[in-house]
């Protein structure tokens, strides 16, 4: 299977484009240009990227932010194949204590809100100067708690979405654009 054109078909599932990378691009900027307002230059902020989702994104918007920076990593598992469940785990954080930094969660998706809950409970239990989330893609139809989330690059439905770090089943990460699932009628 070839990963190219607006519509792409991985195992039973077909998937039509949604947000190009240009589009993605522009709201990375739109991010980071909050984020250098939100930050004094000679702060340095430490960014906590959500593997394995968050990956793609993370890499994008900390080479776009010109500021003093470190980059750490939670592993949170929360999906099974096309459901994201109410008892997320996590796998692996690199982190010691992060006392006193300004701390910037970098999220893909925010669903229902629990993988970002428990990830922002174990970050403020590290006592940090502040904290801020950062999601590039946010379903407010499907969040059950209400967690701040203080930068969302696009609100989006209910759809399932893949690319730009987003897997099926492990596949389409790699994709640089974000795809929508096509419903099937029956």
């Amino acid at each position: 299977m070839e990963y190219s054109g607006d519509l792409i078909e991985i195992e039973d599932l077909k998937f039509e484009k949604f947000k190009s990378s240009a589009e993605i691009s522009k709201t990375i900027e739109r991010i980071v240009d909050r984020l250098h307002s939100q930050f004094d230059e000679g702060e340095r902020v430490t960014f906590i990227c959500i593997l394995k989702g968050s990956f793609v994104f993370t890499a994008d918007l900390v080479r776009a932010f010109n500021r003093p920076c470190t980059i750490e990593f939670i592993r949170c598992r929360s999906y099974q194949g096309l459901t994201s469940n109410r008892s997320p785990q996590i796998d692996y954080t690199s982190f010691d204590s992060l006392e006193d930094q300004h701390v910037v969660i970098l999220e893909d998706i925010v669903e229902t809100g629990h993988s970002l809950d428990l990830i922002h409970d174990l970050i403020m239990s590290t006592k940090p100067a502040s904290l801020t989330t950062v999601c590039l893609l946010h379903k407010p139809d499907s969040t059950e708690l209400e967690i701040p989330v203080d930068h969302v690059g696009f609100k989006i439905d209910n759809a399932f979405v893949i690319g730009y770090g987003l897997d099926y089943n492990g596949q389409g990460r790699n994709l640089p654009d974000i795809y929508r699932q096509i419903e099937e009628s029956n």
